[in-house]
């Protein structure tokens, strides 16, 4: 896949840039234009969620580890062994956020497998414990967010209405992470599933930088991606109303095997 030109890092500037760079589907433009509307322009406006840089933030002037192809030059060698072992404080993780370059929306176009990234979040491992596969976007208009594996080895869409009565719950009670619960959720997949779309792509600015958001339909959580490398890129979880942000890392599918192999990954692929 050729590297793509990174957006503009300018915030005043970010995400005209990151549009004008967006090369989605002939198909894909039409309906993106035709349903960006003033309603949607207060939807990137709101997920304007800038925040004063983490302490120890990278500067740039950190040597790439080397297994980051094409992307996180801006990355330290301390921050590559972090997303190598899969684990950070919730600042550190913060900074390598920062450090990333964005993405634009037809980058993430495609299937992409999950894996965790604990920071201490009370959502550490949760996901991974109910078989949770990964993410499809079909387009910007047409996004999947929550995937999940079934018991007979296949995937299935969840519908992620129902986990609303369970977001005040997140850091107020233990979620459940073991095995037989993870087999509870798979056992009542066929029920929760869904075929519809239940998120959209859109640009947005996050800690000064505009890139590509999966904004929920249901939930009031975005999604903000940042560029690891190609076929990679690192994940901040932002619901409002939550103390702290949530870390996870996806990794593109190969097209050919219709979204079920994954590229080779640069990290060793935690919990999945």
């Amino acid at each position: 896949m050729a590297a793509r030109q990174d957006p503009v890092r300018d915030p005043d500037n970010a995400c005209i840039a990151a549009a004008a760079s967006a090369q989605p589907n002939a198909g894909d433009v039409a309906s993106h234009a035709a349903s960006h509307t003033a309603s949607d322009v207060a939807v990137d406006r709101a997920s304007d969620m800038a925040r004063p840089a983490a302490p120890g933030a990278a500067s740039g002037s950190g040597a790439a580890a080397g297994w980051i192809h094409g992307g996180a030059t801006r990355l330290s060698p301390e921050q590559h062994r972090m997303l190598q072992a899969g684990r950070a404080l919730p600042q550190q993780a913060l900074a390598i956020l920062d450090a990333l370059p964005a993405v634009d929306e037809a980058f993430m176009l495609g299937a992409w497998r999950g894996s965790g990234f604990d920071t201490g979040h009370p959502l550490d491992g949760v996901l991974q414990a109910c078989h949770w596969w990964g993410k499809r976007f079909d387009s910007a208009e047409h996004v999947h967010p929550l995937v999940f594996s079934t018991l007979t080895g296949g995937t299935v869409r969840l519908n992620p209405g129902w986990a609303r009565p369970a977001l005040p719950l997140i850091g107020r009670v233990p979620l459940p992470r073991s095995a037989a619960a993870g087999r509870v959720v798979q056992a009542l997949l066929p029920l929760l599933a869904t075929r519809r779309s239940r998120a959209r792509l859109r640009m947005s600015v996050y800690r000064g930088v505009c890139s590509a958001t999966m904004v929920y339909d249901q939930l009031p959580i975005l999604d903000v991606f940042r560029k690891l490398d190609d076929d990679s890129v690192f994940v901040v979880m932002d619901l409002k109303g939550m103390a702290a942000p949530f870390f996870f890392m996806l990794r593109r599918q190969a097209p050919d095997t219709g979204g079920t192999r994954a590229i080779r990954a640069p990290w060793p692929q935690r919990g999945m």
